[in-house]
């Protein structure tokens, strides 16, 4: 009788190494293939990042940087009426708040969307890599939803994208 429990113990031992090997390779299957449906979908806009063509490197940066500040403060003598005037202008414009509508079609990924603010001149052309880069600081970069928004002009970057990803 002994030998019997012995060896279905031998048996249950044996077999429970085999059994968590199995439920771990389904784990990470399955963990493989929830995240890779993503990559072949056919829905989604599969457009490669571009690096901006404006990016200095750090040698050309800093002899570039005392030649804008030469150059600054030749404009600073000359222009400073016209900064007056400018400035007048911006507080003026600022103060309006102005609600642009924005549509987000479905499967529309990061550089897109970017493009979409962009086009209704909720940021800069030149902050779209960073609005890319934000987004995805703030892990919302697969989170963005489609649908129609309505957004402030003067909504700082870091709202626009928590409300893009509806977390706001």
């Amino acid at each position: 009788m002994k030998k019997l429990f012995e060896g279905l113990k031998d048996i249950l031992y044996d077999s429970m190494d085999i059994v968590l090997v199995i439920v771990i390779l389904i784990a990470i299957g399955t963990t493989v293939l929830w995240r890779l449906d993503i990559l072949f979908a056919n829905d989604l806009d599969k457009t490669p990042l571009k690096q901006p063509d404006d990016i200095i490197s750090s040698s050309d940066h800093n002899s570039s940087n005392s030649n804008e500040e030469n150059q600054e403060n030749k404009d600073n003598d000359t222009d400073s009426s016209n900064q007056e005037e400018q400035q007048n202008n911006v507080n003026e414009d600022s103060n309006v708040n102005k609600i642009i509508i924005i549509q987000i079609p479905q499967g529309a990924v990061g550089p897109s969307i970017a493009d979409i603010l962009v086009s209704n001149k909720l940021i800069d052309a030149d902050d779209k890599w960073t609005f890319l880069r934000r987004a995805q600081e703030l892990g919302l970069d697969t989170k963005f939803i489609p649908g129609t928004f309505e957004i402030d002009k003067n909504t700082p970057m870091d709202n626009i994208i928590k409300i893009l990803a509806n977390r706001m």
